[in-house]
């Protein structure tokens, strides 16, 4: 993952896994749950509802708790998410998730 968080700067590095589970879907809208277990075994859960593009490339994903994803779909197994918070501390991150059987 990199990333720019404000009062810190450019970061780099493995910052754990994160799992997105789609819970709900009807057409191009879709529902569930991204999930972040950082290396030291802490973890966090946010609920979200996303909207897949006309062309079904990218999606957004919006964080009940703040912030936003926009994703790029990079084939039948894999995604980039950019994430953005526009509150304090402003960050944005770059990530790519690959499924996993």
């Amino acid at each position: 993952m990199k990333g720019n968080l404000e009062g810190t700067g450019y970061s780099e590095g493995n910052y754990g896994t994160i799992t997105l589970n789609i819970t709900e879907q009807k057409d191009r809208l879709f529902s569930g749950q991204l999930s972040v277990t950082g290396t030291n075994d802490s973890g966090s859960s946010r609920q979200f509802a996303a909207a897949l593009s006309n062309d079904g490339k990218s999606f957004t994903i919006v964080e009940y708790d703040g912030g936003y994803d926009f994703g790029t779909i990079v084939s039948k197994d894999a995604i980039e998410l950019m994430y953005v918070n526009d509150n304090h501390p402003v960050a944005i991150f770059i990530d790519s998730l690959k499924r996993t059987p």
